[in-house]
């Protein structure tokens, strides 16, 4: 195994924005979420990064529902979750937190499995990795 060096790294960005044009939605979806706007920022997310099954759900997006998700149920799991990062998480003692925020985010049909790695990681970016298919390589990109 090779290890990925830092212009690698460069360049892999360099090519994921020249074939992926939704990455300023994840900027702007950042910015809100860093400025407060859990919900607004994390519908946007889901509505340009988990459309494939957003688009099923939004007509009737049951916002109040995941309003209280984020801004109640789940606020005191990410606030301790905020300053880990995934180097450093002492899994034995938040993996349970964690795994109860993960399924409690992915029971929400709006959201489900995979939009919920993307709301956690709009939460806490150096924590949790954005999983989907084409990050598995199981869709091709398109040029």
């Amino acid at each position: 195994m090779v290890p990925i060096t830092v212009d690698d790294l460069i360049e892999a960005s360099s090519q994921f924005n020249l074939l992926e044009r939704r990455g300023s939605f994840y900027d702007m979806a950042r910015r809100l979420v860093q400025a407060g706007y859990d919900v607004e920022g994390s519908i946007l997310f889901l509505a340009t990064w988990n459309f494939a099954s957003f688009r099923y759900t939004a007509t009737d997006f049951d916002i109040d529902g995941f309003r209280d998700l984020l801004k109640s149920e789940l606020a005191d799991d990410f606030q301790a979750l905020v300053h880990c990062d995934i180097q450093h998480v002492d899994l034995e003692a938040q993996g349970p937190r964690i795994e109860r925020m993960f399924d409690r985010l992915a029971s929400m049909k709006e959201v489900l499995y995979t939009g919920a790695t993307k709301v956690m990681h709009l939460k806490c970016p150096e924590l949790f990795v954005i999983w989907d298919a084409y990050i598995r390589g199981e869709k091709a990109t398109k040029l």
